[in-house]
């Protein structure tokens, strides 16, 4: 279960009559930047909830709110963030689907439409439209339950269930509308015709997809229990992600889905070209059809563990050390180690050469970074290259320093730590090129971190440092933006491109970060905190230095190091650990504190804690993980048919109708010719006034345009042989009156006909030596020449 071990170390105890008090040991343990951790050391969680709070654990998935969103943060890199809708406690089962249609639903969408048919009065002559109408033949409603359940309901958008469709209202017919009778522009028309076009449809409301207006309905399309039919699905299928409640992210088209599965995965797939479901990329067209899905985000932990470490502790009293000092000057030069600043070699592939034909080359590809799921590998075979070799590069070497009464060992002590700690296998272009140039890198943080000065002059430097690190990443554009390949050979950096003069630009632009400090000197002051040292020691240094290029160990200058260790008469103290106990314990609950590691294709999550509680006598050392996955279900939650729109038109056409002003419309007067009498007197015989027969021809029924009966003529009655006119002395009386009987009447104005009634026009016909124009002219003929026949016989029974 666990060893046992024993460790010894020295500590330091203040001498009861020592010249050194304790406030003076407190001072100096700061000074030297050293304390001593007692109690818990708990590191700060990076898993929070939706209000920034602490994230809590979900024990049942049923209907979660989004106030129990997790986001997990890298504690070594914030920037890699990993976002939950929930995170599942121990023993919880994994939903799913993204939202369930269990139990009552949550409430219900009301999809209002209506039919309607535009009505067109038209004349029958030419198709022009008298007057046109809007008419409402029906409505209804699409009521379709739904349910917001699951993770993060209350964001989510909705599943729905099976619709009710109610309809009501007359059907389209050639009735729609229809008048017999209208008037317009002033005019009436009678009702001749109708003939319809479309059908008797319904148009539903629009639905809004962003900023995409369609009208469709949901109606058929889902079941009771919100399970979606694939085989009434038609046209094209638009399967779009809803991101929250109404706002809608991605789609990918399909031709067909045969089911939810099918239609997941065509999602996934097509991801990688998929666009923004707007108007300005989709057009829906009627019969196609759209898959809403839901996706709900879950961690699930595992490998829960805590670790407990118990230690003993004995302390024995030891002799006292005396206190103790040394020095030590170093000049720049002296400040770097042996090796070479830039070891590198520039050619071109070939058979014998340093980089020969066929060696495997590792290359970063596109995102240049090595370690990454995109990294190929090819065979060399032309073109040239650019190598480094880091392994002997100068680096700020390590000063020893020994005590004046030589009592303890050397101290080797670091002016500054190494800007870079390089993976090859795993680091970016701007790594490798940093760990090139890392001794200008380490010289700029030395001059940043122990310049002393005004406020304006250590600002002004720490600018000045900061160049290097500037240049380093324009080197790394330059890289990038000519297209050369960053890679691997047997583990060493190499640069390939197949313009050999790219790798002289570039050789030379990393050689010349040599010259970006150039000039830069400051005074300087510090401490170095060393874990080898003693803890009561203190090691500090000053001096001037200069950074010049052309030097080839580039500084000039001194350092003065200096080391103390102020303990003032204290006597020693042996302490002795012995672990009594180190190992694993059963863990029975998840845990959502610790430092946050996060892997880089965000699979896995790595919580971490450790903590220390520590008495005189015993230390307890406890250290916990857990590692959550992420997951995902996605689900299709609604489905949409796009309908048909448009509106159902009936045609009514019309002709005019002249209006009848009332009263009778005269027939027109014939106009009749008689001889005139020029009188006188025949004392043998007086003449006889013949009037000629009248040859009336018969005018069939159907050819009359007057529908009223036209009156026979009488027949003319036979003229008496004995008749005679007897002169007088009032015959031109009598003669002028009968020519002022026997004047033609006056042609009575035919009327204009107006609405209401129609007048049929006569048809004129020439009878034969008559001069007369129509049977209403005979008639009248016949009886004004009777007439005078009857006149001239009495006037001559008058003179008998």
């Amino acid at each position: 279960m666990f060893k046992k071990e024993q460790k010894e170390k020295f500590s330091f105890r203040k001498y009861k009559n020592g010249r050194t008090d304790s406030k003076l040991i407190g001072a100096t343990v700061l000074a030297v930047g050293i304390g001593l951790s007692v109690g818990a050391n708990a590191v700060q969680a990076d898993v929070v909830s939706s209000n920034n709070s602490s994230a809590t654990l979900v024990s049942d998935t049923a209907k979660v709110s989004s106030a129990s969103s997790a986001t997990f943060r890298d504690d070594e890199n914030p920037s890699n963030v990993v976002k939950v809708d929930a995170i599942l406690d121990k023993d919880v089962a994994e939903p799913t689907k993204a939202n369930n249609s269990v139990g009552e639903s949550d409430g219900a969408d009301v999809l209002n439409l209506k039919a309607e048919a535009i009505v067109n009065y038209k004349l029958d002559s030419d198709g022009s439209v008298l007057k046109s109408e809007k008419v409402q033949l029906g409505s209804g409603t699409v009521t379709t339950p739904y349910d917001k359940k699951g993770l993060a309901y209350d964001t989510d958008g909705k599943n729905y269930r099976e619709s009710v469709v109610e309809k009501t209202g007359s059907s389209l017919s050639d009735a729609t509308g229809k008048e017999k009778q209208i008037k317009a522009n002033g005019k009436t028309y009678e009702y001749v015709r109708s003939e319809l076009e479309g059908t008797n449809s319904f148009n539903y409301d629009k639905t809004k997809f962003n900023n995409i207006e369609a009208a469709v309905s949901p109606e058929g399309l889902q079941n009771k229990a919100g399970e979606v039919d694939y085989t009434k699905l038609t046209g094209k299928v638009y399967i779009v992600e809803e991101t929250a409640d109404g706002q809608y992210g991605k789609y990918v088209v399909a031709d067909s889905v045969a089911n939810q599965d099918v239609a997941v995965a065509t999602w996934k797939n097509g991801l990688s070209t998929a666009k923004d479901f707007t108007k300005e990329n989709v057009t829906l067209k009627s019969g196609d059809s759209i898959l809403v899905l839901d996706k709900d985000t879950y961690a699930v932990g595992s490998n829960a563990k805590k670790h407990i470490k118990k230690i003993e502790i004995n302390r024995i009293e030891t002799e006292p050390i005396p206190p103790d000092t040394g020095y030590a000057t170093v000049k720049g030069e002296r400040l770097l180690s042996d090796g070479t600043i830039i070891n590198y070699a520039i050619g071109t592939v070939s058979s014998d050469g340093i980089i020969s034909s066929g060696t495997k080359f590792k290359d970063s590809s596109s995102d240049y970074e090595l370690g990454t799921g995109d990294d190929t590998e090819e065979l060399l075979e032309d073109g040239a290259f650019l190598k480094f070799d880091t392994n002997d590069k100068i680096k700020i070497k390590t000063i020893p320093l020994r005590n004046v009464n030589k009592i303890s060992q050397t101290f080797n002590v670091h002016p500054v730590d190494s800007e870079t700690h390089l993976t090859p296998e795993k680091s970016t272009l701007s790594d490798h090129l940093r760990d090139i140039n890392s001794l200008y890198l380490d010289i700029a943080n030395m001059f940043e971190k122990s310049t002393f000065g005004s406020n304006d002059y250590r600002r002004n430097l720490r600018k000045e440092a900061g160049k290097v690190s500037t240049y380093i990443e324009e080197t790394a554009n330059f890289v990038r933006n000519n297209g050369i390949k960053f890679g691997l050979v047997n583990k060493e950096l190499v640069f390939y491109h197949q313009d050999k003069s790219k790798l002289d630009e570039l050789r030379d632009k990393i050689k010349n970060t040599r010259n970006v400090l150039n000039g830069l000197s400051s005074k300087l002051e510090g401490s170095i905190h060393d874990k080898t040292l003693d803890p009561e020691a203190n090691v500090s240094y000053e001096g001037e230095l200069t950074y010049d290029s052309s030097n080839p160990l580039l500084l000039t200058g001194n350092l003065n190091f200096s080391y103390q260790r102020y303990f003032g008469g204290s006597a020693g103290e042996k302490v002795t650990e012995t672990i009594v106990y180190d190992d694993d314990i059963e863990v029975d609950n998840y845990w959502t504190n610790g430092k946050v590691t996060i892997s880089k294709d965000k699979k896995s999550i790595v919580l971490s804690d450790s903590s220390t509680k520590e008495a005189n006598t015993e230390r307890t050392e406890t250290t916990s993980s857990i590692t959550y996955t992420p997951k995902e279900v996605l689900s299709v939650v609604r489905a949409y048919k796009v309908v048909a729109e448009g509106t159902a038109t009936v045609n009514h056409y019309y002709v005019e109708t002249p209006e009848f002003t009332g009263g009778v419309v005269p027939l027109a007067p014939p106009v009749v010719e008689i001889p005139e009498f020029n009188g006188g007197v025949n004392p043998i015989k007086p003449p006889v006034l013949e009037v000629p027969e009248l040859d009336i021809p018969v005018i069939p029924m159907e050819e009359m345009s007057d529908p009223r009966s036209v009156e026979k003529p009488k027949p003319k009655p036979k003229p008496k042989e004995d008749v005679t006119i007897i002169p007088a002395d009032f015959s031109k009386v009598e003669e002028s009156r009968v020519k002022e009987e026997l004047k033609p009447v006056a042609e009575t104005p035919r009327l204009e006909p107006k609405q209401e009634v129609v007048a049929p026009q006569e048809e004129k016909a020439m009878l034969p030596n008559t001069g007369t124009k129509d049977s209403s002219s005979l008639t009248w003929l016949g009886l004004i020449g009777l007439s005078a026949v009857l006149g001239i016989s009495k006037l001559k029974k008058t003179r008998l």
